[in-house]
């Protein structure tokens, strides 16, 4: 398996979930200055939680995969998970964004929160982006595409 390839996914992902516990942190800070209701605030809260707990997922899964020496198919199966992780968390903020539109829709009051999820959503997707390419080109090379 090409190393630097490895190397380049490990990189990103770690990047990425480095997006995601700046955002989820953001997000919980400037909670109080935004209006919505108990139940979208709970689901914010929830969704900025288990994005925090995702990046620590990822940093061990990164930390032994660096120093394991592992093989090709160890390796996709950790990358795979490790999208898979990813992908978990931006469903979750993905169904929070889209509530927090339609309740901006109700009650003009909820924009700011609508925005401050939607806008770190934006940022958390930039770098998965990058992840999930990463990826896809290990993927590719190992199939010998």
């Amino acid at each position: 398996m090409n190393k630097s390839l490895v190397q380049a996914v490990m990189g990103e992902a770690c990047g990425c979930a480095l997006v995601m516990l700046e955002n989820a942190t953001y997000i919980q800070g400037e909670l109080v200055k935004v209006r919505m209701n108990d139940a979208l605030r709970a689901q914010t809260e929830e969704v900025c939680a288990a994005m925090i707990g995702t990046k620590h997922d990822i940093f061990s899964e990164l930390f032994e995969l660096l120093g394991s020496g592992a093989s090709a198919d160890v390796i996709r199966s950790r990358v795979d998970r490790i999208v898979r992780w990813f992908e978990e968390d931006i469903a979750q903020m993905h169904q929070l964004v889209m509530a927090l539109q339609a309740a901006s829709e109700q009650d003009r009051l909820c924009v700011s929160a609508y925005v401050l999820v939607a806008e770190s959503a934006a940022n958390i997707l930039r770098a998965f982006n990058r992840t999930a390419v990463a990826a896809d080109s290990l993927r590719n090379e190992a199939d010998g595409t």
